[in-house]
């Protein structure tokens, strides 16, 4: 399967002809749009634990059953995981 770059290329070079200014300046927004989208996603990681705190923290207020005897995250060790599979799902 060809990446959009290839793709691009592969065609104008079937027809022989080199790329135009059109489809280089789509390539270039292409690429623009991920740069936004991976820095979204870094924004995202190194924040991870800051978000997972203020949800664990408004979690617990709104369903304080969690943490009381008997609830999900009762236990030093069941709230660990608990925030343990926060983060890693924020983090993905």
């Amino acid at each position: 399967m060809l990446d959009a770059f290839a793709k691009v290329v592969s065609q104008a070079d079937a027809k022989g002809e080199f790329l135009s200014t059109s489809q280089l300046d789509a390539l270039t927004n292409m690429v623009k749009d991920g740069n936004k989208r991976l820095d979204t996603v870094n924004r995202i990681t190194s924040n991870a634990s800051t978000i997972v705190a203020n949800a664990a923290r408004a979690l617990f207020e709104e369903q304080p059953q969690l943490i009381q005897p008997g609830g999900n995250a009762y236990t030093n060790r069941r709230m660990a995981a608990c925030l343990r599979d926060m983060e890693s799902s924020c983090a993905m």
